[in-house]
Formats: structure tokens, sequence, C-alpha cells
């Protein structure tokens, strides 16, 4: 239960900061914004490790997170594209490749457990 709220809080924030950038041009928003998406990319090299895969196979699924992740990726590399952030939209199709990346490996060990 703990994990699935602390998603949603962070899948909201994550909403929040895109309004707040984008909606309202907060600058503050933006620099979050970019923050986190060039720091997603550089973290997510640990996504590859098998350690990080075995991991993310042991835990439960939460239901409908990878669609809303997706979503919330796509209008967020869409967005920033849209406004010029060209390598930032860089940076941050790296992360969602490698989070497809992490998935598809979870899944398929998911399965062989």
């Amino acid at each position: 239960m703990k994990k699935k709220l602390i998603f949603y809080i962070g899948h909201f924030l994550h909403w929040v900061v895109l309004y707040g950038a984008f909606v309202m041009k907060l600058d503050g928003a933006m620099y979050l914004l970019l923050f986190f998406a060039w720091f997603s990319a550089l973290i997510s090299f640990v996504l590859f490790t098998d350690q990080a895969i075995q991991i993310g196979a042991k835990e439960g699924a939460i239901p409908g997170r990878r669609i809303l992740s997706s979503v919330q990726a796509g209008v967020t590399l869409i967005l920033l594209v849209w406004n010029g952030c060209f390598f930032t939209g860089i940076a941050w199709s790296f992360s969602m490749l490698a989070a497809s990346f992490y998935w598809s490996q979870v899944k398929k060990l998911r399965a062989n457990l």
C-alpha cells in the first residue's frame, strides 16, 4: 500500500510540475523539470543492471503503473521538444528507453519465476 501511495503522489507531483512549467510558465517549475529529466537520464543507467531487474521482478506489480508512466513520459517528451528543449528531450528519451528495457526484462524474469 505504501509503495502505491508513493508512486501515485510522485505521479501527481510530476503533473503539477508539467502544468507549472508549460501552462503557467513558471521558471522554477521548468528548472525543476529540467533537473529531473537530466537526473533521470543519469540514474537510468542503473536500470540496465541485473540486480535492479531481479529486485523489480521480486516486487509486486502496481496496476496501471506502466500505462500511467508511459502516458506521462510521452506528454513530458512532447512538451519538452515542442518548447525547444531538444537536448533535454534526448536525455528524457534515453530515460524512457531505459525504463522500457527494464520493464521488458522484469516481465521476462517474472514469467520465468
